[in-house]
């Protein structure tokens, strides 16, 4: 049986919003170039530019999770309960 995914469109200005950081800001800390970042994300290096400069702020949750990941942080999705 296939798996069917969702692609679920993610704006960084939310999720910065919580930390004060983005992702050029995490690359520099980091000491990564965006050649690097590419290399080891397969995430290409023009569309990391864009994202970085903000020309690119909804991004899938594939690409977010594969770029918080890479850069040290975990994620986690949780469901509410509901009482249906």
């Amino acid at each position: 049986m296939d798996k069917k995914y969702t692609t679920i469109p993610i704006n960084l200005d939310f999720v910065f919003e919580l930390s004060d950081m983005n992702f050029k800001q995490l690359r520099l800390m980091k000491g990564k170039t965006l050649r690097q970042v590419s290399a080891d994300t397969g995430i290409s290096n023009p569309y990391l530019s864009q994202i970085e400069t903000g020309k690119i702020v909804n991004l899938s949750f594939k690409t977010v999770s594969k770029l918080l990941t890479y850069y040290g942080f975990t994620i986690t999705i949780t469901k509410e309960a509901t009482n249906d």
